[in-house]
């Protein structure tokens, strides 16, 4: 037996270290192990093959052959990034176009429609609290502005410390929209904003990467079409969503997404009391209020389940869409008309925590895994902030 073990061939070294999932396989596709890419595999001398898959469709891929002594495996991307400040952009984009075919490196090609490049009315803002519709207009400190193909990234800051924060996209006859920034204080997160076609025009699509490399990857397995490599990477030591969680001091977003993957995959045990302390630590956090009820659920304490949801309408929409989802399936339940199990009081503030994030829930794109919404908010007055129109 030999030691196959992996190497990712990214441009950086976040991505380098990614503990992505592998799969190994012989000449027939025969399944020979699945595993981890910073884990090594024993296998027989022979021909394998070997790849992984990134949250946005690409696959990493390459063959090797074994003899009697260990080997590593470099994993190709089979497209490159063009430069290394893109790979966020390129590979964990979830449902996105690959760069390459966004045009990519083309700036000065104009799109053929209604819209070219540089006639774009649009600007960019920052909203500070818990709910979008009565959250404040801020400064937004931008890092810088990059184009990319038909869009532009551009990194954030995270300064509000106890406030979620949300971006606010504004163009002229189109709903305003609204997409939450979990970036904690002191770290940094990649914000791409793309162009996309639809029917008799262009609109925006927005994609935020949030700091933690790791975190982003589960996060990832929240929107459909990872799951499985999400579900596979939490057994990672790298990226266990148990680090994510004990981290949550200095990172209650990140804290928030390893919370939510081990729900969403059902992996109860490793919860333990962490998610008692995210809703009791950060009061300011509505997602801590969402996973308790969640978790308190799963186990069947919906007595102590409905006292976490019905508390939403004091801290604010959930920022994570998968939030949302949890507190209007279970609040829809305590609530039916033949639920006779908590008192009337209880029951009126749960139908009122339902009437809270139904007034919201229609105008949210729950494709996307954080909280994103289309004609939320009423006010709409034209710039809202940055003037980001000449880089669309």
């Amino acid at each position: 037996m030999s030691r196959l073990s992996f190497r990712l061939a990214f441009k950086t070294s976040e991505f380098q270290k990614l503990d992505l999932p592998v799969e190994v396989r012989k000449p027939n596709l025969a399944l020979v192990a699945r595993t981890l890419a910073t884990q090594t595999v024993d296998v027989q001398p022979g021909t394998y093959f070997v790849s992984a898959t990134m949250p946005a469709g690409q696959e990493l891929y390459t063959q090797v052959t074994v003899g009697e002594t260990d080997v590593q495996a470099t994993l190709e991307p089979e497209e490159e990034s063009p430069h290394e400040s893109h790979e966020r952009q390129l590979f964990m984009s979830v449902g996105s176009f690959a760069l390459s075919r966004l045009g990519f490196g083309l700036a000065s090609d104009p799109i053929q429609g209604p819209e070219a490049i540089g006639s774009v009315e649009a600007t960019v803002g920052l909203l500070r609290g818990g709910d979008p519709r009565t959250a404040v207009r801020m400064p937004l400190p931008f890092i810088n502005f990059e184009k990319v193909g038909t869009g532009v990234q551009f990194r954030v800051a995270g300064s509000a410390p106890e406030s979620p924060q949300q971006l606010e996209f504004l163009r002229p006859r189109k709903p305003p929209l609204h997409v939450a920034l979990p970036i904690s204080p002191g770290q940094t997160g990649l914000v791409v904003v793309r162009q996309v076609a639809t029917r008799n025009t262009y609109d925006l699509a927005v994609d935020v990467h949030v700091a933690n490399g790791e975190a982003d990857l589960l996060l990832s397995g929240l929107s459909s079409g990872y799951l499985r490599e999400a579900s596979e990477a939490l057994n990672s030591d790298q990226i266990s969503a148990e680090k994510l969680l004990d981290a949550k001091e200095s990172d209650p977003f990140g804290a928030a997404v390893g919370a939510y993957a081990l729900l969403q995959f059902g992996e109860l045990d490793r919860l333990h009391n962490w998610t008692e302390n995210l809703m009791n630590w950060f009061q300011w956090l509505p997602d801590g209020l969402s996973i308790r009820g969640e978790h308190l659920a799963r186990i069947g304490d919906h007595g102590q389940a409905i006292e976490a949801f019905v508390q939403l309408p004091l801290r604010g929409i959930p920022q994570f869409s998968i939030g949302i989802s949890y507190a209007l399936n279970r609040l829809r339940v305590y609530t039916r008309p033949t639920q006779k199990e908590f008192p009337e009081k209880l029951l009126a503030r749960a139908r009122q925590a339902l009437d809270y994030l139904e007034q919201v829930a229609g105008f949210v794109d729950f494709q996307r895994p954080l909280l994103t919404t289309r004609g939320l908010r009423g006010d709409t007055e034209f710039p809202a902030g940055v003037d980001i129109g000449r880089y669309l």
